[in-house]
């Protein structure tokens, strides 16, 4: 019975660790740390089962865009996305250039961050 349970218990653990993965599609780009600019080297998108360097800046076209917690970056020239989020600690600075929220499936922008 004691095995069981914690047989169980490891099993939810491990259920609990991998869900963010589990629920990362394929395309999804996140920042990988603090940028100034939006630039491809500043940025990550999954494969599927990995994250990869981003080799384009973030838009409209790719998954999910994740501002990460203590991650800023300075937006100096006009960008559309859809399907953001601003994680809580996160930053997003507009400097120059328009800000267009594509009207895409899901939510398109949700902003716990500033």
């Amino acid at each position: 019975m004691k095995n069981q349970f914690v047989t169980s218990c490891m099993k939810l653990v491990a259920a609990i660790l991998l869900l963010p993965q589990l629920l990362t599609a394929q395309s999804d780009y996140r920042t990988l740390h603090q940028v100034i600019g939006v630039h491809p080297e500043h940025g990550e998108v999954f494969n599927g089962s990995t994250w990869d360097p981003a080799v384009t800046p973030p838009s409209s076209t790719d998954g999910a865009i994740t501002i990460r917690n203590t991650h800023t970056i300075d937006v100096n020239s006009s960008l559309t996305i859809d399907q953001a989020v601003i994680e809580s600690g996160g930053v997003v600075k507009f400097n120059i250039g328009t800000l267009t929220i594509a009207n895409g499936t899901g939510v398109d922008l949700v902003i716990n961050g500033a």
